[in-house]
C-alpha cells in the first residue's frame, strides 16, 4: 500500500487496479472459519475447566461429572457431520446456520451444567475443598455463568460444614467410650490419638473458613454463628475427654512403671537339675495322700484309668498354679518347708544323705537371697563361701517381653504428655 501511496503521489507511470473482494474475499472467510473453529475450541476448553479431574476427586459421586462432559461433547457431533464445505465462501450461510443451533445447545448444556453442580456441591467430601474450588474460581477459566452459579454457593458449603460437625460429634458420641485402637495400642492413650484424629478432620475446614472470610470480607450469617459456636462446643468436649484420659493413663502408668521397677535385679538360679533330689526326697505323708485319692471307676481299666488319672492330675494342676511364680524357686521353697517339718525324724533315722543335705542347703540359700527379709548384706547371706560351692548362678530377674513393656510404657507416658501440653 506504501508503493501504490508513491505512484499515486508522483502521478508517473501507469497502475493496475485490482478488486479487493476479489482477491481476499476467501481468504478472509477462511479468517473468519478459523476464528469461530478457536470459539468453539475454547466453549469446550471452558467446560473441562471447571468439569476436571481435580473436581471428580472432590466429590463422591464423580460419574456426574462424566455424564455433563459427555453432553459438552455432543456439541461437536452436528458441526463434524455438516453435508458442505465450511471453507467456501458461498456456503456462509449454512456456516451461520450451524453456529447458531451450536450456540443453542451451548445454552441448554450450561443450563444443565448448572443443574449439575447444585447435585455436586452437597456430595463434597469435605467443606475445605469446596471452598477451596469457589477461591481459585479467579484463577480458572471458564464460564462466566457457571462461575458466578458457583460462587453463590458458600451457604451450601456451610451447610456443608454443619453437617460435618453433626457427623463428627455422633462418632464421639457413639465411641467415646469404647473407641476404636489400632493394633497394640494402649486404650488410655489410643483414645487420645482417635479424638485428635476427629478434631483435626473438621479443623482443617474450619481453617479454611477463616481464611476465606479474612480474604472476601463476607457478613456474618444466623448459619455461620450455628456452625462455628458447635464447632466450638466440640472442641471443648474433645479436650475434656482427652484430659479425662490423660489423667487416667498417668494414674495407671505410674504405677505399673513403679512397680516393675521396684524388681530384683538379679536372681539366683541352679546350675543342675533338682529332679534327682526330689525322687530321694519322700515325705512322710506320701501314703496317706495316695490312699486318700479317689479311685478311678470299675468301668476304667488298664491304658483308660491311667490316661483319665492323667488328665484329671493336668486339670488340677492348671487350675491350681500361681501365676507368676519361678519354678526354681517355687521348689526351693517346697525343699525348705520339708526340711523344717521334719528335722527330727532326720535326726533320728540319719537318713539323709550329703547329698540331700547340700540341695537343702542350696535351696535356703535361695530362699534368703530372694526373700531379702530386713534387707541383709551378701556376707549374712552366703557366709564365707563361694557362689559356685552351692551350684548356683546370677540371672537376670526380667524377660525381653517385660524389657520391652517397660520401655513401651515409658515411651508412651513422654507422648501422653507430650499431647497434654500441646
Amino acid at each position: 500500500m506504501d508503493t501504490r501511496a508513491q505512484i499515486e503521489q508522483s502521478g508517473i507511470g501507469s497502475r493496475w487496479e485490482f478488486d479487493k473482494n476479489v482477491l481476499f474475499r476467501e481468504i478472509d472467510h477462511m479468517t473468519r472459519i478459523s476464528h469461530d473453529m478457536a470459539h468453539i475450541a475454547q466453549v469446550f476448553l471452558d467446560f473441562e475447566n471447571i468439569f476436571d479431574a481435580n473436581f471428580k476427586a472432590m466429590i463422591t459421586d464423580p460419574e456426574e461429572v462424566d455424564n455433563t462432559l459427555s453432553k459438552v461433547y455432543r456439541l461437536i457431533n452436528h458441526i463434524i457431520s455438516v453435508d458442505y464445505d465450511i471453507f467456501a465462501s458461498s456456503n456462509l450461510a449454512n456456516w451461520e446456520a450451524t453456529l447458531d443451533y451450536f450456540h443453542k445447545g451451548v445454552e441448554q448444556v450450561e443450563h444443565e451444567a448448572k443443574v449439575a453442580l447444585d447435585r455436586c456441591i452437597p456430595s463434597l467430601r469435605s467443606a475445605e475443598l469446596g471452598l477451596e474450588l469457589i477461591k481459585n474460581l479467579d484463577r480458572i477459566e471458564t464460564r462466566p455463568a457457571l462461575a458466578k452459579h458457583l460462587s453463590s454457593k458458600y451457604e451450601n458449603i456451610m451447610k456443608q460444614f454443619l453437617a460435618e460437625v453433626g457427623m463428627v460429634e455422633h462418632e464421639f458420641l457413639k465411641h467415646k467410650n469404647n473407641p476404636p485402637l489400632q493394633r497394640n495400642e494402649p486404650c488410655y492413650v489410643g483414645a487420645v490419638f482417635w479424638v485428635r484424629s476427629l478434631l483435626n478432620f473438621i479443623r482443617k475446614s474450619m481453617t479454611a473458613f477463616r481464611e476465606f472470610e479474612a480474604s472476601k470480607k463476607h457478613s456474618e450469617t444466623s448459619l455461620q454463628r450455628t456452625a462455628f459456636g458447635q464447632y466450638m462446643q466440640l472442641v471443648k468436649d474433645f479436650k475434656g475427654y482427652e484430659k479425662d484420659n490423660f489423667q487416667k493413663f498417668t494414674s495407671y502408668g505410674t504405677k505399673t512403671v513403679n512397680s516393675v521397677l521396684k524388681r530384683n535385679i538379679l536372681k539366683l538360679e541352679f546350675c543342675e537339675t533338682m529332679l534327682e533330689l526330689q525322687k530321694e526326697k519322700k515325705s512322710a505323708n506320701a501314703k496317706r495322700e495316695k490312699a486318700s485319692l479317689r479311685r478311678p471307676s470299675a468301668l476304667m481299666t488298664g491304658k483308660d484309668r491311667t490316661r483319665y488319672t492323667n488328665i484329671a492330675t493336668a486339670v488340677r494342676w492348671l487350675v491350681n498354679r500361681p501365676d507368676a511364680l519361678d519354678p526354681q524357686l517355687a521348689l526351693a521353697q517346697k525343699l525348705v518347708r520339708a526340711a523344717r517339718n521334719t528335722p527330727s525324724q532326720i535326726s533320728s533315722s540319719g537318713s539323709q544323705t550329703p547329698a540331700s543335705e547340700f540341695k537343702i542347703n542350696q535351696a535356703q540359700l535361695m530362699v534368703s537371697a530372694v526373700s531379702q527379709k530386713k534387707i541383709p548384706t551378701w556376707r549374712e547371706v552366703i557366709g564365707e563361701s563361694v557362689l559356685i560351692e552351692y551350684k548356683l548362678k546370677f540371672a537376670l530377674n526380667f524377660s525381653y517381653g517385660k524389657a520391652i513393656s517397660l520401655l513401651f510404657s515409658c515411651t508412651v507416658s513422654n507422648r501422653a504428655a507430650s499431647l497434654q501440653h500441646s
